[in-house]
C-alpha cells in the first residue's frame, strides 16, 4: 500500500521506514479506515431507516381558516295574515240584584283594586285569584279558600291583613258580625222604642220609678243576658285550618273595612259577594 507523505515522496515498501514511523503510520492508516466504516454505517442506517429516501413525507392535516368573532343581533322574520284580538269571550255574571249604572269603556283594561262596574251605584272591583266569593264573610273564624284570596288581594293591594294562622292551627268561629251587632243594640232599642212611643200617664217619671222598674223592663242587665235568657249557648264550632286556605281574622276584617272606605263601600268589615268580582 503506498501512501503519500508531506514531502512528497512515495515509499513503496513501509520496511524503508524507521520502526517508530512505521508503527505511527499504521496506526493513522487504522484510524482512517475505522472512520470511513464509521460514516458508512452511519449513511447505511439513515437509508435504511428513511427506506431508501423513496418514503412520502407527512401527510398534511386538515386546512385550518381562522375567523374574527363579530358580535351583532339576530333576527328573524315571518309575516302572516290575521286578525289580533283577545280569547274567547267570558261572560261576567254579577251576584244580588240591581241596576247596572256604569260599565268601564270598551277596550279598557281593568286591573286589581279597579273597579269592574257599578250596580245600584256600589261598585264591584277586581280580585284575582282561581276561587270565587260565593258566600258573605261576616263570621269570625271562618276559614276556606276564598278567604285566602280577599286576604292575598288586599295584602298584594297594600293593606296589612294582620297574621293568618299557619296550615293544622284550630280555630274558633264566632257569631257573625251582624247577630253580634243586632244583640248588643236590641235591648237600648227596644227601650228607646218603649219610651218613644210610651203614651203620658200621670203617674210619677220613668226616672222616679225606681229599680224595680228597670228591673221589669230588662234595663241595666247585660244583652248577652237578654238575648240569651232561657235559651242554653250555642258551643262555638272549631275548624282547622287546611293549606291554602285563610281565616277571616281580626286584623282581615280591619284591612276589609279600610279598604270598603277607599273605593266607596260603606266599611262595616264585612265581605260581600257582590263586592269583588
Amino acid at each position: 500500500m503506498a501512501v503519500q507523505e508531506e514531502g512528497g515522496e512515495v515509499l513503496d515498501n513501509e520496511a524503508d521506514l524507521p520502526e517508530p514511523a512505521a508503527r505511527g503510520r499504521k496506526k493513522a492508516v487504522a484510524l482512517s479506515v475505522v472512520a470511513v466504516l464509521l460514516v458508512t454505517g452511519v449513511g447505511a442506517g439513515l437509508l435504511w431507516a428513511g427506506g431508501g429516501g423513496n418514503t412520502a413525507g407527512p401527510e398534511a392535516g386538515p386546512k385550518i381558516r381562522q375567523v374574527a368573532v363579530a358580535k351583532t343581533d339576530m333576527s328573524g322574520v315571518r309575516e302572516m295574515e290575521g286578525t289580533l284580538g283577545y280569547d274567547s269571550v267570558r261572560t261576567i255574571r254579577g251576584a244580588g240584584e240591581g241596576v247596572v249604572t256604569w260599565l268601564p269603556k270598551q277596550g279598557a283594561t281593568v286591573a286589581r283594586g279597579e273597579q269592574l262596574y257599578r250596580v245600584d251605584e256600589r261598585p264591584t272591583v277586581v280580585f284575582y285569584g282561581s276561587t270565587p266569593m260565593y258566600r258573605r264573610l261576616d263570621t269570625p273564624g271562618s276559614v276556606g279558600r276564598d278567604i285566602r284570596v280577599a286576604a292575598d288581594n288586599l295584602k298584594a293591594l297594600g293593606y296589612d291583613i294582620g297574621q293568618q294562622p299557619a296550615p293544622g292551627t284550630v280555630v274558633q268561629q264566632r257569631e257573625p258580625v251582624d247577630q253580634q251587632t243586632s244583640a248588643d243594640a236590641g235591648p237600648s232599642t227596644a227601650a228607646e222604642t218603649g219610651q218613644d212611643t210610651a203614651e203620658p200617664s200621670s203617674g210619677p217619671p220613668p226616672s222616679a220609678q225606681g229599680d224595680d222598674a228597670g228591673q221589669e223592663t230588662g234595663a241595666g242587665k247585660p244583652a248577652e243576658d237578654q238575648t240569651r235568657a232561657g235559651q242554653s249557648p250555642t258551643p262555638a264550632r272549631q275548624v282547622t285550618v287546611k293549606e291554602g286556605d285563610g281565616v277571616l281574622t281580626e286584623g282581615l276584617m280591619s284591612a276589609i273595612k279600610r279598604w270598603q272606605k277607599s273605593v266607596g263601600i260603606e266599611p262595616t268589615g264585612v265581605l260581600e259577594i257582590s263586592d269583588v268580582g
